[in-house]
């Protein structure tokens, strides 16, 4: 059975700061650049990863626009107001709880359980990348059977 923290009288809030959606953005975009680097042959692969990228840099721009779209809204917020709102110092706001579900946990516990999956994939395709152009030598010589140095 999960138990909640107790209460500790502050406020809490619902809202990652900007910096966790900027660091997010970060490693999708590493992601992004190793995949190249690791898959990027040209011909056909060239094409299906660019549509890959299309859909990330999608995924990226939606919500930035719907944040922007709600800066601009006058109507009054539900539940906590957002640290880009209220100028919160991203210090502060780690070391303010913050709400998940119905439990409550530190800001900065709930930045690593957002970030840590996108980080783990982005720095996991950056080594791949790496792997692969160590050994092929030449990244033009992707696609093309390794042969022995005579």
């Amino acid at each position: 059975m999960a138990t909640t923290a107790p209460y500790s009288g502050r406020h809490g809030q619902d809202h990652f700061h900007p910096a966790v959606y900027w660091t997010m953005a970060a490693f999708a975009i590493l992601m992004i650049t190793a995949s190249w680097g690791f898959f990027g042959d040209g011909g056909l692969t060239g094409y299906l990863l660019t549509i890959v990228t299309g859909f990330v840099l999608a995924t990226l721009a939606l919500p930035y626009m719907l944040r922007r779209i709600r800066l601009r809204d006058t109507r009054p917020w539900r539940g906590s107001e957002p640290p880009a709102v209220t100028g919160q110092s991203f210090t502060d706001w780690e070391a303010d709880e913050f709400h998940a579900d119905r439990s409550r946990i530190s800001g900065k516990q709930a930045m690593i359980q957002a970030v840590l999956p996108i980080a783990a994939v982005g720095i996991g395709m950056l080594l791949f990348a790496i792997v692969v152009t160590l050994a092929t030598g030449d990244p033009s010589s992707r696609g093309r059977p390794l042969t022995a140095v005579r």
